[in-house]
């Protein structure tokens, strides 16, 4: 009873379009590098629903509700829980939002000029 597109070949704002068409964005990838599509979802205010495996636990944060993505049976009821719960459906999406912080390109940049400065024994 979901009903899916299957989608090839699209811009980058159709893909913002989908995002925001949507209730919630399940993505209970069983591997994965990085997991982006946490953070374009949470960049449209959207709640996520995401594995507990691989990175995505760290890249979703607080901002995400996690699953076992072998147990259809869990899925389905986080999705139910963020549909059927106005507050929790409302303070992931906020978790998330504040979540994207930790993405933002300074930040990103600071980090990684600080993780050279100690690689190369420099202090602050």
């Amino acid at each position: 009873g979901v009903r899916y597109r299957w989608l090839t070949d699209i811009t980058y704002e159709e893909i913002q379009n989908e995002y925001k068409a949507c209730d919630v964005v399940v993505f209970p990838s069983l591997h994965e590098g990085f997991g982006l599509p946490l953070i374009e979802a949470q960049a449209v205010g959207r709640p996520v629903v995401t594995s507990t495996v691989c990175s995505l636990p760290e890249v979703g944060g607080d901002g995400a509700i996690y699953v076992d993505p072998n147990n259809p049976e869990e899925i389905a009821d986080a999705i139910a829980s963020l549909t059927d719960d106005e507050q929790l459906w409302e303070s992931t999406v906020r978790r998330g939002r504040e979540n994207l912080a930790r993405f933002e390109p300074k930040t990103i940049s600071e980090q990684l000029a600080g993780i050279y400065r100690q690689t190369l024994g420099m202090n602050d």
